[in-house]
């Protein structure tokens, strides 16, 4: 794999460093998924060291849409 794939997957993966929902002002190392609140689930969740680089079922793009 080139360097520009290597580079292109990586922007690509769903892990929450990647994620809109990931908040990462002011608390812990990997932040929080403010899903939770903002569906009215409960109150934000501290992300866990080995979902950070995975993700999970509820990622959306921090990318802008271009349109």
């Amino acid at each position: 794999m080139s360097k520009d794939n290597k580079m292109t997957a990586s922007v690509n993966e769903k892990n929450c460093w990647n994620c809109s929902y990931q908040n990462i002002a002011g608390v812990s190392f990997f932040g929080k998924c403010t899903w939770f609140s903002k569906n009215n689930k409960g109150e934000d969740k501290e992300i866990q060291s080995d979902i950070v680089d995975k993700g999970c079922k509820y990622f959306i793009s921090r990318e802008k849409n271009p349109y």
